[in-house]
C-alpha cells in the first residue's frame, strides 16, 4: 500500500467517524470510539457482541426489531 493510498483509507474513517459519532451515541448510548480503529474503521464484531445479538438473529434483523430501521442504517454507513 503507498502513503496516498494509506492517507486515504485514514481520512475516510476519519470522516465516517466525525460524520457519525453524534448520531451513534444518541441511538446506542455508547461513543462510536469504543468500536473505532484508525485503520480499520468500525468493528463490526465487538459492535455485534456488545449489543449482544441473540443466537439465530442478524445484526441487521436485531437492530431493526430493538432500535428501528435508522439504526439499521447508521451500521450499515459504517461498515460500508
Amino acid at each position: 500500500m503507498n502513503q496516498s493510498t494509506f492517507r486515504d483509507y485514514v481520512l475516510k474513517y476519519k470522516k465516517l467517524l466525525h460524520d457519525n459519532s453524534v448520531a451513534f451515541e444518541s441511538t446506542f448510548g455508547v461513543p462510536l470510539t469504543r468500536f473505532w480503529d484508525t485503520l480499520t474503521g468500525f468493528d463490526i464484531v465487538a459492535f455485534d457482541k456488545w449489543i449482544c445479538t441473540p443466537d439465530g438473529n442478524s445484526l441487521g434483523s436485531f437492530l431493526t426489531t430493538k432500535y428501528g430501521s435508522k439504526a439499521t442504517d447508521l451500521v450499515k454507513n459504517l461498515i460500508a
